[in-house]
């Protein structure tokens, strides 16, 4: 369930957009029923401008005030039932992570997806990954595209003293 209530909110989810399209419709019906549906108690942050993604994840940010947050492209589906609680509950437990990615599968490969080895890694991918907010660690405005910025935030993150975690527990269809 998404609340709106600044005491209720555990972690805001943030969707960085280029604009309004059938993907995004999509992966908010998921967020909202099914086997995706969010069960704990979170707001949603959309920003939907014709801007590099780091830009929009910038604004994103910007309106954000909770303590985690749960970074989503605007064309994935959640699987799983239960999945924003057992995220939510791996990075509250451990307060030297800082990052938490997920298993990713794109959605004509299912089987032969390649992903990263389950653990603590050097980087994520930043379609569907929950972060701790860490003072003086931002995304660059340097990366002007939608490539490598999750990366270089990962790096960051390490370099701020946190661990950055790979779990495959949690699977996502990205299209």
């Amino acid at each position: 369930m998404l609340f709106r209530s600044e005491a209720s909110v555990a972690f805001d989810i943030c969707i960085p957009c280029w604009e309004k399209s059938l993907k995004l419709k999509t992966t908010l019906d998921n967020l909202m029923a099914g086997k995706g549906a969010v069960n704990a108690p979170c707001r949603l942050i959309i920003n939907i401008e014709k801007q590099s993604v780091v830009r929009n994840r910038t604004a994103c940010l910007a309106a954000s005030t909770a303590p985690y947050v749960l970074w989503l492209d605007d064309d994935v589906t959640f699987t799983q039932p239960g999945w924003d609680r057992y995220l939510l509950d791996q990075i509250t437990a451990q307060p030297d992570l800082g990052v938490i990615g997920v298993r990713l599968l794109h959605w004509q490969l299912m089987e032969r997806t390649f992903w990263r080895p389950h653990g603590q890694v050097d980087d994520v991918c930043g379609a569907v990954m929950m972060t701790r907010r860490i003072k003086g660690v931002d995304f660059d405005d340097n990366y002007l595209g939608s490539q490598w910025e999750d990366t270089d935030y990962c790096y960051e993150v390490r370099k701020a003293g946190y661990r950055v975690l790979q779990n495959n527990h949690v699977q996502v269809i990205h299209f």
